[in-house]
């Protein structure tokens, strides 16, 4: 069984990434919002990734998916 939010705090540290929320299961595919608490505040879309069942990171670029999977790390809060 893979552990997706340990693979998501590996990639999210690459990133310079400290805040991971878990956001939805869709597909078989795990979705996570990756957030930094320290950053200058600008314009852009939220960074959104989604793993495999077999544990590959993919971010995410189709928009309509990106806001789906924010809304639901949102909800969570």
């Amino acid at each position: 069984m893979l552990d997706y939010i340990s693979i998501a705090k590996e990639y999210a540290e690459e990133l310079g990434c400290d805040i991971i929320k878990p956001s939805a299961v869709k597909g078989g595919y795990h979705y996570f919002y990756l957030n930094r608490t320290v950053r200058p505040r600008y314009l852009g879309h939220p960074h959104v990734i989604k793993i495999s069942p077999s544990g590959k990171v993919q971010r995410v670029l189709d928009f309509e998916e990106i806001y789906w999977a924010y809304k639901k790390a949102r909800k969570e809060e």
